[in-house]
């Protein structure tokens, strides 16, 4: 499995993901320490390095981008506060 089809599988990025700060977790070889092996998905997704493969038990980690995170709740909660103010003048 490539780190394309492990997305994909995955169900894509979400909108407040941190693409350019992935890893793929995996054990070591002598099934020890955690080995993490940095992967940019956004240089990748944009073409300028190539899909890498994956190896069995391999985990895809994309981190949340908090600050995006946080401003998306924040324009959800507006919404919803003003379509609660619109339906109860009405």
């Amino acid at each position: 499995m490539s780190v394309f089809q492990a997305l994909s599988m995955a169900g894509g990025l979400q909108a407040a993901a941190k693409p350019q700060e992935s890893r793929i977790l995996r054990r070591s070889a002598d099934r020890g320490a955690r080995v993490e092996v940095a992967v940019d998905l956004r240089k990748m997704l944009d073409g300028r390095i190539q899909d890498m493969p994956m190896q069995p038990e391999d985990i895809l980690f994309v981190p949340d981008n908090v600050p995006k995170k946080a401003a998306l709740r924040a324009i959800e909660a507006s919404v919803q506060t003003l379509t609660g103010v619109i339906i109860w003048r009405r």
